[in-house]
This record gives C-alpha cells, sequence and structure tokens, in this order.
C-alpha cells in the first residue's frame, strides 16, 4: 500500500507519468531494449511516429523536442525557447508539422519536421497546464487543459485561434485523449474516475462514470474491435467503453501494483500498453483479453508513452533512464547486421570476432585495456534459447570498468 501510496504521489506530480517499480525475475520473452541513451535528464515521456518516418519525443526534463530514426539513433534535440516549458505530449497535425504542449509555459507548439520551431500558442486560461494533444477528424488540434478543467482546440488552417470548453464536473482532471470512432473526442477524467466524449462543436455530451471507484482513468486509445480501450492506474486493469458509453468488464493484469499507463495499437492489431509500476510493457490479446507482459532491461525505466513505430514495432519513452525503448512483436528469427561506429576506420570494432550481413544471434566482443578511447553503441543482452533478445542499447567507452558487450545490431529488411 505504501509503494501504491507514492506512485500515485509521483503522477500527480507529472500527470499520471512518473511512478516508480522494479523489474521482476520471471516474465515472458521479447525482443525488448532501448535503442539510443538519450542527453541527461531528458524525461523522454510521450512519443509518436512522425511525418518524416522518423519518432518523435518530448524531453520534459530537456526541454527539448528529439527525432530518432527506426535504426535508433536520435538524429535531433531540438531546444525550446521557453525556459522550463515542459514539453508533455506530442502528435501529428494534419498540416504536417509536429505540435506539442507545453505543460510549464502554457502554450502549444508547433514544429517541422527538419526541427524549425513555427510558433509558440499562449492559451487564454493561465496555468491550465495542457497535457494529452491529438489531431481531431475535424482537422483541428485538440488537446486536455488538466488544472483548468477545460478542453482545448486550434484550428490549424484560416484565423488560428484558441478555443477552451469547460468540463462539466468540477476537478476531473483531464489527462488524454483521442479520436473515437464515432467521430468525437474521447478523454479520461483522471480525478474523477469517467471517461467523457466532446464532439467537435465543443459540446461536452458525456461523461461516463467507472465502476472502480479507484480506476483512476489514465490512457486511452480506439481499439480495433470499434471500442475504446483505457488504462485503470489504480485498478491495474485495462478496459473498455463501447461509442454508447457502456462500460465492458475490464481485464486485471497479472502482475500487481502495475499501474499502467499509456496505450496504443500495435502493427499485430492487439493492445499494448506500459507498466509504470512494474517495469513492463504488456500486450493484450483483442480477441481473448489474454495479458502478456514483456520485462524493460533496466530497473526504474518507468515506460511511459508507446506508439506504433514505421518499422512494424513499439516505441515508448523510459522516463526513468533517458533512454528510448523498442519492442518487437516475438523475440526470434531475425537477422542482424553490425553497423558503421562513428570514429573508427571502415567501421572496424576491435575485439569483435569477423560477421557480415549474414550473421545471426548476438556477437560478443572484448573491448580489452589496450583498446582505443572510442566509445561504441552496443547492446546487453539476456541469452535466450535462439540468442536473439535484445535486452539494453546504449553507449559503452573502452575506459568503462566493464570492457564485455554486445554489438548493436539493426534488424535487416
Amino acid at each position: 500500500m505504501k509503494r501504491f501510496g507514492r506512485s500515485i504521489m509521483a503522477i500527480v506530480l507529472t500527470l499520471g507519468t512518473l511512478l516508480t517499480g522494479t523489474v521482476p525475475a520471471a516474465l515472458a520473452e521479447a525482443a525488448t531494449g532501448q535503442p539510443h541513451v538519450l542527453t541527461a535528464n531528458s524525461l523522454a515521456l510521450a512519443i509518436t511516429a512522425g511525418p518524416d518516418g522518423n519518432l518523435w519525443f518530448t524531453g520534459l526534463g530537456s526541454n527539448t523536442i528529439s527525432r530518432i530514426a527506426p535504426n535508433g539513433t536520435v538524429t535531433g534535440e531540438f531546444p525550446l525557447p521557453t525556459p522550463n516549458s515542459l514539453p508533455t505530449s506530442i502528435t501529428v497535425g494534419p498540416d504536417g508539422n509536429l505540435w506539442f504542449t507545453e505543460l510549464g509555459a502554457n502554450k502549444i507548439g508547433r514544429m517541422a519536421p527538419d526541427g524549425t520551431l513555427l510558433n509558440e500558442y499562449p492559451l487564454p486560461t493561465p496555468a491550465s497546464m495542457p497535457t494529452s494533444i491529438t489531431t481531431g477528424p475535424d482537422g483541428s488540434i485538440w488537446f486536455t487543459e488538466f488544472a483548468a478543467n477545460k478542453i482545448g482546440r486550434i484550428p490549424t488552417e484560416g484565423l488560428i485561434m484558441v478555443y477552451e470548453y469547460p468540463i462539466p464536473t468540477l476537478n476531473s482532471l483531464p489527462l488524454n485523449m483521442t479520436v473515437g470512432p464515432d467521430g468525437y473526442l474521447w478523454f479520461t477524467e483522471f480525478g474523477t474516475n469517467k471517461i467523457g466524449r466532446i464532439n467537435t462543436s465543443g459540446v461536452i455530451t458525456n461523461e461516463y462514470p467507472l465502476l472502480n471507484p479507484k480506476s483512476i482513468p489514465t490512457g486511452i486509445v480506439t481499439g480495433p474491435d470499434g471500442n475504446l480501450w483505457f488504462t485503470e492506474l489504480g485498478a491495474d486493469r485495462i478496459s473498455r467503453i463501447t461509442r454508447s458509453g457502456q462500460i465492458l468488464d475490464g481485464y486485471p493484469i497479472p502482475t500487481s501494483d502495475s499501474h499502467p499507463t499509456g496505450i496504443t495499437v500495435g502493427p499485430d492489431g492487439n493492445l499494448w500498453f506500459t507498466e509504470l509500476g512494474t517495469n513492463r510493457v504488456g500486450r493484450i490479446d483483442k480477441a481473448s483479453g489474454v495479458i502478456t507482459e514483456y520485462p524493460v532491461s533496466v530497473p526504474n525505466s518507468l515506460p511511459a508513452g508507446i506508439t506504433t513505430g514505421p518499422d512494424g514495432t513499439l516505441w515508448y519513452a523510459e522516463l526513468g533512464t533517458n533512454k528510448i525503448g523498442r519492442t518487437t512483436m516475438d523475440g526470434a528469427g531475425y537477422s542482424y547486421r553490425i553497423p558503421s561506429q562513428a570514429g573508427l576506420p571502415n567501421g572496424i570494432i576491435p575485439g569483435c570476432p569477423a560477421s557480415d550481413d549474414s550473421t545471426t544471434g548476438p556477437i560478443v566482443c572484448n573491448l580489452g585495456s589496450d583498446a582505443t578511447s572510442a566509445t561504441f553503441q552496443i547492446v546487453l543482452t539476456i541469452t535466450t534459447p535462439d540468442q536473439s533478445t535484445i535486452i539494453e542499447i546504449g553507449w559503452l567507452s573502452t575506459g568503462d570498468e566493464s570492457t564485455q558487450g554486445t554489438v548493436r545490431f539493426e534488424r535487416k529488411p
């Protein structure tokens, strides 16, 4: 109970995203790993697939919007001009730009895919704490105002103005938002255990109370079955609501104190979610409701926002470890190649056995004390029967105490 209390306090501090947790010992195998170590104290929070074939994410701590390629290389970190803006959520607009919320600056930002900041739009209500953001079916940008108890809208064409729509229930703390199958926008009410619905005219048509008074709804997404799926952070469940507002039976997560948060539809058509409390990524079968949990390698990584990438894998932000993680649909049968390493002649890595594009499985490189002072991009792996599970991708300097690592692989097309 103490652990849950600490988690809830942390969630309140950063709107449902800061929790503590540890990694369990025995879990299902999956190719789960961290493609890149980020700037110190980045606090990567939300992530989305961009219009340029890359992934884009918010750096809550570094005050940046960043871009990472599907091969795990961070190709741009773009500082925001407003100090302590606390970029929180990010989405792609109908104009092909990246739109994001600035929780600390009380603004909505817009950035071009080349990293050029185009605009920062101040919000009318002071200290409204804009949080989640999405593109609506009307072509406008919609967002939640956590502290102001409102839903906001910005048209992307014509006269750009900010519109705000109060939520009838006081202290509802609107958190996450998605477009429903009915053309309405649906959002979670973190403070009042409800799911809300608003039409594109700004009329909040419904607020549906949840069955469990301790639910704490957090993430929400439209599922392949035409229902809205949402995470119940307080109840450790994944639940559904129909477009008519009927709350369907939820699916309890096997691990207690999992505190599910982010949720998305995976490339396999199932629902995938992050477990901040227990350091895992979960999958729920859309037909059977069976939940499978996969470990994230680094303790206290705090997996938060999650999305499907252009490479057909799941990508998620690790709030606690300054990393971006990636999970494949399974952990076996892949071919890998060793990429060229910056700063090394011809991409040759000392201490590594010979290999080529046909090489499969992990390759262990012994970077002895006589190696150069170069820094190598490597991964650490857990040995599975097929030796294909990538667990942690990061940067290893030959000056570190640990001189043995596994070279980072890239999945072949």
